[in-house]
C-alpha cells in the first residue's frame, strides 16, 4: 500500500505551479463538415467558433480534432488559433515523405492566453512551411471536424 499523499509528491515533482490553476467557468463546442485546402506559404483561415466568454481575464483551452488532415507530396503544415488580434501557440505537423501523399487525424491542444471580452471568435489557421507548391487539406466534406474551448478562471 502506498500512502494517497506520497503518490501526489511523486506525480507532481518537478512540476512549478506559476499564475495559479483555476476552474473551468465556460466550454463551447462547434462542429464543422467545411474543408479547406491551400498550398499557400502564408496562413490561410479554416474552422471557427464564436462565443461570450464569461469573464475577461479567462484563459483558453482550445481542443481541436479536424476530422481528417492530408498533405499533398511533401509539405510541412503549421497549425495555429487567433482571435482576430492575437495568435495562439503553433504546431508544425510533418506531411509525407518521398512524394507521397499522406492523411493523419491530429487532436491538437492550443492555450490562447489573451485576454478577450465581448463576442469572440477563434479562427483554426494552416499554412504550408515547406517552400514547395503542395497542398494541405484541412477537414473533411462529409465527416465532422471538432472544435472545443474550455475557459478557465485565472
Amino acid at each position: 500500500n502506498i500512502p494517497a499523499a506520497n503518490i501526489v509528491g511523486v506525480c507532481t515533482s518537478g512540476f512549478t505551479k506559476t499564475g495559479g490553476f483555476g476552474k473551468l467557468i465556460g466550454q463551447y463546442f462547434s462542429t464543422s463538415t467545411a474543408e479547406f485546402s491551400s498550398s499557400s506559404g502564408s496562413f490561410q483561415d479554416a474552422h471557427t467558433i464564436t462565443f461570450t466568454p464569461s469573464s475577461s481575464t479567462s484563459k483558453f483551452l482550445i481542443l481541436y480534432l479536424p476530422a481528417r488532415v492530408t498533405f499533398g507530396s511533401n509539405p510541412d503544415g503549421e497549425f495555429a488559433f487567433t482571435d482576430g488580434t492575437n495568435t495562439s501557440n503553433q504546431y508544425r505537423i510533418a506531411g509525407g515523405s518521398h512524394g507521397s501523399p499522406t492523411y493523419k487525424t491530429p487532436s491538437i491542444t492550443f492555450f490562447h492566453n489573451h485576454t478577450l471580452s465581448g463576442s469572440t471568435t477563434f479562427t483554426a489557421r494552416y499554412r504550408n512551411i515547406s517552400g514547395n507548391s503542395s497542398s494541405i487539406t484541412l477537414g473533411d466534406n462529409g465527416s465532422a471536424s471538432l472544435l472545443v474551448v474550455l475557459e478557465i478562471e485565472q
